[in-house]
């Protein structure tokens, strides 16, 4: 009669318990690693297109005459995207004139705007044109 070795019937679960949890922990660490990425290109997405819309309402206060295109303007923002001084600034927009035709009927204004991360990378840009009416 063959001996029956009830050590091996035990060890085996357990060798495969073990290679799972080696399996789950390796899978757990890509997984973490993933989010922490994601997280970090949706914060970066978030100020981006935070950039372009403002930089877009620029453009429309510009063309309806709300505001006045002038040399350069710069104006700072904090973390949170709300106006401040240069001092507490984490963001800036730029507008600069870049060009400026004057007709019998009114004027051309050309205006490169700039949103930027201070000292580090430039979130949007858009040139444009705008036609303000003589008189």
């Amino acid at each position: 009669m063959a001996k029956y070795d009830n050590n091996a019937a035990v060890r085996l679960p357990l060798v495969e318990s073990v290679i799972i949890i080696a399996i789950f922990a390796l899978v757990s660490v890509a997984i973490m690693r993933l989010y922490v990425a994601a997280d970090k290109l949706q914060g970066r997405s978030v100020n981006i297109s935070k950039a372009t819309i403002l930089a877009e309402n620029k453009i429309e206060a510009l063309k309806s005459g709300a505001e006045k295109a002038d040399g350069s303007q710069k104006v700072y923002f904090d973390k949170e995207w709300n106006s401040c001084s240069e001092a507490d600034a984490y963001f800036s927009m730029t507008t600069e004139v870049t060009g400026r035709s004057a007709g019998k009927t009114g004027t051309l204004t050309d205006v490169k705007i700039t949103v930027d991360v201070e000292g580090k990378e430039q979130l949007a840009e858009v040139v444009t044109s705008y036609y303000s009416p003589a008189g």
